[in-house]
């Protein structure tokens, strides 16, 4: 097997989200899925957003007569046949608490620096990178219920077909699978995730294109003994594997408590236990214990996440403490404006150092304004330190790295079914190992959803 990282397991609804990220919070993340990283790895047809509690998560597709406005003063002569698409789609699709939901991304996208090759890649710059990229992507979803309330199902698959204009680049098919289950009673909640993803995009920490397969098992329940207290666990199974890289693999245990000081505020503790298999490297043990934390201040601001401690052993290598942990804020000043900002330290195995690790330190921000009812825009920025470490053996050599990306982008609601977005990003890598390297890109991308 080879191997992958411990994602925070996203549930079907808010509540058990907030409830169980603080804990298991499996903190050794693949390198592309802190937030900064992950956030700054959106393309055209592949963008993420920041949940409420502070992780990353791709944006959902599918599009719903809640979230865009519909005006047949707007979509003019459309109308109509859209009106017509909209209940055929309607009644082919749905059958009592089923439902299915599809459509299609189609995007062009110019990158100066797709390979992430060391140095300044200006636009036209000319790179063996440099290169535009056509992209197709249809998605289903079939769900059955309702997320959060009794029994819940969603199975996911979306794959992805890239063609570049740069002849040393080679067309891809991504791939991703997901699937999950909720059972929610009147005191307790369980759910299982399982999914499968196949990529292929520029990794941050190696410079170059990486090919991978992650796989990952999420099993976690919670039970209300009381009004105010709450028990849980979860267990974790994530598996990457890389073609020329370390891959890796980790099984986690989680179990917390948490207590309701007043309606608004919940405290917990959580602990947790990690175990790293490395193909590569050394494999290690992990033990940690955080402090929880969920603070609904108003409607409109909340605060939720852990801060902790771990210890971590490689063995017969290097034993490490840590402070670790994640906190997401929101902030939702009017209807039309909402805010997000994530912090964290994670730690995260290397898949290109020898005998080394990383602690990632950053923050990542994002914010969406509906300027008017049929267009929105958006802007993320992030920042990530990166501090390796050695894990013992003499292979290691030391690296920091700076990453940072600023990503604006606006979408406009053509109908309540064809939404266009547009957006620029830049992105600046400054590390000691030799591989420093700037990336533009621009692009834009067609939406069609039911």
């Amino acid at each position: 097997m080879r191997p992958l990282t411990s994602l925070l397991s996203r549930k079907s609804c808010f509540p058990i989200a907030v409830i169980l990220v603080g804990f298991s919070q499996n903190l050794m993340l693949a390198q592309e899925f802190t937030p900064a990283r992950q956030l700054g790895q959106a393309s055209a047809t592949n963008r993420y957003e920041i949940t409420p509690e502070g992780s990353t998560r791709p944006q959902q597709r599918e599009l719903t007569n809640d979230t865009i406005a519909t005006s047949a003063e707007t979509t003019g002569d459309m109308s109509a046949w859209w009106d017509g698409m909209t209940s055929v789609a309607e009644e082919s699709v749905r059958s009592g608490p089923w439902a299915l939901h599809y459509g299609l991304t189609t995007a062009w996208e110019y990158d100066s620096n797709f390979n992430l090759d060391a140095g300044n890649a200006a636009i036209g710059g000319g790179q063996s990178g440099d290169t535009q990229i056509f992209s197709v992507s249809p998605y289903g979803v079939l769900t059955f219920g309702q997320p959060g309330h009794g029994l819940d199902f969603q199975l996911r698959y979306s794959p992805e077909f890239r063609w570049f204009s740069e002849e040393n680049i080679d067309n891809v098919i991504n791939h991703n699978l997901s699937m999950s289950l909720g059972i929610n009673g009147a005191r307790s909640r369980m759910y299982a995730n399982v999914g499968y993803s196949r990529n292929e995009n520029g990794n941050v920490e190696v410079g170059n294109l990486v090919s991978s397969d992650t796989y990952t098992i999420g099993l976690g329940g919670s039970y209300d003994v009381s009004p105010k207290t709450t028990i849980g666990a979860t267990l974790n199974t994530n598996i990457s594997e890389y073609e020329a890289f370390n891959s890796f693999s980790n099984f986690a245990l989680g179990l917390f408590v948490d207590y309701a000081v007043t309606p608004k505020t919940r405290l917990g503790l959580g602990v947790g236990y990690d175990h790293l298999q490395q193909d590569n490297n050394r494999n290690a043990n992990a033990y940690n214990v955080n402090l929880r934390f969920n603070w609904s201040a108003t409607a409109k601001t909340g605060i939720a996440g852990s801060l902790g401690v771990e210890q971590r052993e490689y063995d017969g290598g290097e034993s490490m403490i840590a402070a670790i942990g994640r906190i997401g804020v929101y902030y939702n000043p009017t209807e039309k404006l909402g805010l997000q900002l994530s912090a964290y330290r994670n730690a995260s195995p290397s898949i290109g150092a020898a005998d080394g690790m990383f602690y990632s330190t950053g923050l990542a921000f994002t914010s969406n304004l509906q300027l008017t009812s049929r267009v929105s825009a958006s802007l993320s920025i992030g920042f990530e330190n990166a501090q390796y470490e050695s894990t013992g053996g003499d292979e290691f050599t030391g690296r920091e790295d700076d990453y940072f990306f600023v990503r604006p982008a606006f979408t406009f609601f053509l109908s309540s079914h064809l939404s266009m977005n547009l957006f620029y990003q830049f992105t600046n890598n400054d590390t000691t190992a030799g591989n420093s390297f700037s990336r533009n890109q621009v692009g834009v991308s067609l939406t069609l959803a039911y």
